[in-house]
């Protein structure tokens, strides 16, 4: 099972639960950068994500799970995230 598969068959609890765990385990930049990568692949067309510092966009995620779950569905960013998890 694919990180997209397991990823799509979860709760927007349990997405909201693993991305909290994920960014606690990440250095400051790895945040940076995983924040810079969720701005610019949200499809946000008012751009509310973009002014938004990491705390305000992790409480954003954490209380809005149509858009956690519209995220989990991005391969593309789904593959950013892991590199920068993996620290590549």
């Amino acid at each position: 099972m694919t990180i997209q598969e397991m990823i799509a068959k979860m709760n927007p609890q349990m997405l909201s639960q693993g991305l909290a765990k994920i960014s606690s385990g990440l250095s400051p930049e790895q945040l940076k950068q995983a924040e810079a990568a969720i701005k610019a692949m949200s499809n946000d067309p008012n751009g509310a994500l973009k002014d938004l510092n990491t705390n305000q966009l992790q409480a954003e995620l954490q209380n809005n799970p149509a858009l956690i779950k519209q995220l989990s569905q991005n391969p593309e960013l789904l593959t950013k995230l892991q590199s920068i998890i993996k620290g590549k």
